[in-house]
């Protein structure tokens, strides 16, 4: 099925109970939120036999949501095999073909999922729906908050690039109450994060440059903010044995207040990917210190340069 996806939630079984209306000591501390959620994100390029690694980073880093694109799985795999105790999962499969403009089938794999401490109570986000990608929702002290975890293939066809950026539009216009953060693998190579502009000539008909600058001039027109400037996310050896570093994975956000810090991991296993810890801003406690902002001052202030 061409431009579509399977998407599954997965709660871990056995934990419904009775209820008298009030809630036991056991519950309220179930429903407490962490006072700083922290993500954990990467491109996995597999992760079914990168699981245990996984598993020991989130306690690792007390990670409370993580996020994981090419998970190169498929409906033959149940999402009891892929569980992680005390999480929920939420995933999306590859249930498309690849193909290019003379329609030749690409390589499969792709594939998101999202995993997020359980007593967060997150939710599906119905509103994206971009291929190989997976959004959720959760209530916070500041109010709710979108989490997009997304892959963007460089061989997606103009209907699939299409529909990802319909759906991240869709996602950010949902209310001025939401705040929104998206973190993935965007696969924008001839895009400079110094200035969030596309490295190519004016009024360029390249195909490539033609969809990148599309999700530049989005990131200027929803006023959204981006993470990572000159940070390698990717680190690979090219058929010569040289190393080349490249920035492919990015987090944007509705709000600069939203995060607090980040920092760059090791990868898992060996993917070519390293790992995002970020550090939200986001307290249960009080919602004083966070203020909404439309437009980021200090990196996003700059127009498209193309």
């Amino acid at each position: 099925m061409q431009g579509g996806s399977y998407r599954t939630f997965f709660s871990p079984a056995g934990e419904e109970k009775k209820t008298t209306g009030r809630r036991t000591k056991e519950e309220r501390s179930n429903t407490t939120q962490p006072k700083h959620l922290s993500i954990l994100y990467t491109n996995a390029n597999s992760l079914y036999n990168k699981l245990s690694e996984l598993k020991s980073c989130i306690e690792l880093y007390q990670t409370e949501i993580a996020c994981i694109t090419e998970t190169h799985f498929n409906t033959n795999i149940l999402d009891a095999e892929i569980y992680i105790e005390g999480y929920d999962i939420f995933r999306t499969d590859r249930q498309f073909n690849l193909k290019s403009n003379v329609e030749t089938m690409a390589s499969g794999g792709g594939g998101s999922i999202i995993y997020v401490q359980s007593s967060l109570r997150a939710k599906i986000n119905t509103v994206f729906d971009g291929p190989d990608s997976t959004a959720i929702s959760l209530n916070t002290a500041i109010g709710p908050l979108n989490i997009v975890c997304i892959y963007r293939s460089a061989n997606l066809n103009s209907e699939q690039n299409n529909k990802i950026l319909k759906s991240l539009v869709d996602i950010c216009s949902v209310s001025l109450d939401n705040e929104t953060i998206i973190l993935g693998d965007f696969n924008l190579p001839n895009v400079s994060w110094l200035t969030c502009s596309v490295k190519g000539p004016v009024n360029s008909v390249n195909r490539t440059l033609m969809n990148e600058k599309k999700f530049v001039d989005l990131i200027h027109d929803k006023g959204l903010n981006w993470l990572l400037v000159d940070e390698t996310t990717r680190r690979r050896f090219n058929s010569n044995g040289v190393v080349q570093e490249s920035l492919l994975d990015q987090v944007l956000y509705t709000n600069d207040a939203l995060i607090r810090d980040f920092s760059i991991l090791p990868a898992l296993g060996k993917s070519d990917h390293l790992c995002i810890k970020v550090d939200l801003a986001i307290s249960t406690s009080a919602k004083d210190g966070y203020e909404r902002k439309t437009k980021n001052v200090g990196r996003n202030f700059l127009k498209t340069i193309f």
